[in-house]
């Protein structure tokens, strides 16, 4: 399957959106996370919820893309 490149669209509103989908998707998995990590320092744990966030945030805008596409 080809995984399609996201639509960039460099508008005001879209970033907004943008930034407002990934920081609610980001205090999602924080918030998921808590518990389970609690054994890692804050830089660490930012760091995981950072990495799990950007994948799921690429694998919606692939999604998104490829929707458009078909």
């Amino acid at each position: 399957m080809r995984v399609p490149t996201p639509f960039v669209d460099s508008s005001p509103y879209f970033e907004r959106e943008t930034k407002a989908r990934d920081e609610k998707v980001r205090s999602g998995i924080a918030e998921r996370l808590k518990k389970a990590c609690s054994y890692l320092p804050d830089a660490e744990f930012t760091a995981l919820v950072d990495k799990i966030a950007n994948v799921q945030v690429m694998a919606e805008r692939a999604l998104a893309a490829e929707a458009c596409l078909a």
